[in-house]
């Protein structure tokens, strides 16, 4: 019985992580946010999707949550990290997504969606960034 309660402690721990050490392990790279993002959430294996937005610490505690979570994670990293990064809500004739837009050091605007993202030019419609993030016609829900 102790053996599986250490397990189980193991197991909870290895999720837990903050903004801060996934800025600090990505060395505030976009490319490396993107990748230690997915590294600390899961996506949920089950169909249940929170209804609210829940703060970053909470899906980082959980190791886990749906695309709002990722997405609030991601800005929150890269908000420490000084890019001007906000999280958008997208639907098309289907279902409803969240993703970040952001701005680069470098005046670039981009796009992460975890585990991907893509830096383009700064004078690229956001319109055309989130066709190109997503693959087909989303718009943002206001």
């Amino acid at each position: 019985m102790k053996t599986i309660i250490l397990i189980a402690v193991m197991a909870v721990s290895a999720h837990a992580t903050t903004v801060e050490d996934i800025a600090k392990k990505s060395k505030c790279d976009i490319g490396n946010i993107a990748y230690y993002v997915g590294q600390a959430l899961q996506y949920p294996r089950w169909n249940n999707h929170a209804k609210d937005f829940e703060e970053a610490q909470v899906c980082l505690d959980r190791g886990g949550g749906d695309c709002k979570c990722h997405a609030t994670v991601a800005m929150e990293v890269m908000g420490y990290c000084g890019y001007k990064a906000l999280m958008i809500t997208i639907r098309d004739d289907y279902q409803a997504h969240a993703m970040v837009i952001f701005k680069d050091k470098k005046g670039n605007r981009g796009y992460l969606n975890t585990p991907y993202y893509r830096i383009v030019d700064g004078d690229t419609p956001w319109g055309d960034i989130i066709k190109r993030a997503m693959g087909r016609d989303w718009r943002i829900v206001e």
